[in-house]
């Protein structure tokens, strides 16, 4: 298409010229328009969400009932606190694969990232803080030496 300022060869689906920037017409003489479908939310972003969520709330319940369970004098060896602990353990693998959610979603082609990034960050922290937690734990324990122990 040619532009009617300039006398410029341009592509059919140009807006605008590529010589002296005038807006290019189509055949009918209105504006040549480019139809853009809008980005969707990546469908794996969005997973990984749910799945920090659905981790988030096993790791709340499993802690909440561990101190409860502490304030009512029960030890270690008791059958309930063995079950908070195999429910914060268990949320540790479920948080790594909504991480790993949330990066397949980073991508993949024509999605809005916001979504995976979200996942990315609610799967992270989390799972970030449950280390620090397992970590003090053996250090409470005597299972590794802590900072003042060690050489």
């Amino acid at each position: 298409m040619d532009c009617e300022k300039c006398g410029h060869s341009n592509p059919d689906v140009a807006e605008f010229c590529s010589y002296c920037g005038n807006t290019m017409l189509s055949k009918a003489g209105s504006p040549v328009s480019i139809s853009v479908t809008p980005k969707k939310h990546s469908e794996v972003g969005i997973a990984s969400i749910i799945t920090a969520v659905v981790a988030g709330l096993l790791a709340l319940v499993s802690l909440t009932g561990a101190v409860i369970l502490v304030s009512q004098g029960k030890g270690q060896s008791d059958p309930s606190m063995a079950l908070c602990g195999c429910g914060m353990l268990l949320a540790f693998p479920i948080f790594i694969i909504g991480g790993i959610l949330g990066l397949i979603g980073l991508f993949i082609q024509n999605r809005i990232k916001t979504t995976a990034i979200v996942g990315i960050i609610l799967n992270v922290l989390p799972c970030l803080m449950l280390l620090v937690l397992i970590i003090i734990g053996l250090i409470k324990s005597g299972k590794i030496p802590g900072p003042a122990e060690m050489p």
